[in-house]
């Protein structure tokens, strides 16, 4: 895993083999048998499951957020959720592309309240158009995310929104 997420340097040779041995490993059926352990602590070994989910990374993240946004279960939500915090950084990409007006509010909140515990400052800027969205509750989870990781930037990204939001919006910007 190291190695695929080159925090290990090894040749380009060597990255390939190790990227080609992690996408066989999260294969559709080996992701099945962690995830449902994961859930279910069927074996006792959650927290194994949990830890080896997180190393798939990169590799296993869209998974994870094709999850929370179609499973049923919370528990399984809130599960996939953790993985993503989980994985930390290295899931920024996927979240902020999915990040999408047209997605289902809850799903919008989910991605608001993961980017809010694992980005930095300069990623704040992307949760600034959930702001304006329709449902208060991805409105709320934005604005709680972007006091999260906004720093120094926090500041004029919610003035510039500020003319743009409703009254009872201001007021929790204000």
């Amino acid at each position: 895993c190291d190695i695929h997420v080159r925090t290990l340097e090894k040749s380009e040779a060597v990255h390939d083999v190790s990227s080609e041995i992690i996408q066989d490993l999260a294969s559709k059926e080996y992701f099945s048998i962690l995830f449902k352990e994961f859930n279910t602590n069927e074996k006792n070994k959650r927290d194994e499951a949990g830890q080896i989910l997180v190393r798939f990374g990169d590799v296993i993240q869209n998974r994870l957020l094709d999850i929370v946004q179609k499973a049923t279960d919370s528990n399984e939500r809130i599960n996939a959720i953790n993985i993503v915090i989980g994985i930390g950084q290295r899931a920024i990409p996927a979240i902020k592309d999915r990040i999408n007006q047209n997605a289902p509010w809850y799903y919008l909140r989910n991605l608001a309240y993961m980017l809010g515990r694992i980005g930095k400052e300069t990623d704040a800027y992307v949760l600034q158009p959930l702001l304006l969205h329709g449902d208060e509750r991805v409105r709320g989870q934005a604005l709680k995310s972007i006091y999260q990781i906004g720093g120094k930037k926090r500041g004029m990204l919610l003035l510039s929104i500020l003319p743009k939001a409703d009254y009872q919006f201001k007021l929790n910007i204000i």
